[in-house]
């Protein structure tokens, strides 16, 4: 039986911690794909740095693997 105190908790988890990841990770992949769109019809082939992009994925995978134990541990 979950009471109301469990779902403010992991409610408040869940605005804190994986919406903000999930919108950061969402936003610099659309950035990446639309640079690699535009580079496609350039006259020129630039080259693409994607350690940015990486190093936030491995934060934002780090953070909701955080989220996820948080919400199995607090079960």
């Amino acid at each position: 039986k979950t009471s109301f105190k469990d779902l403010a908790v992991l409610t408040a988890l869940e605005i804190i911690v994986f919406i903000p990841a999930f919108f950061t990770l969402g936003y610099f992949s659309l950035a990446s794909a639309r640079r690699q769109f535009y580079n496609l019809f350039a006259p020129f082939t630039g080259t693409l740095d994607n350690k940015i992009y990486l190093n936030v994925m491995i934060v934002v995978t780090v953070l909701i693997v955080i989220y996820s134990l948080v919400i199995v541990i607090y079960r």
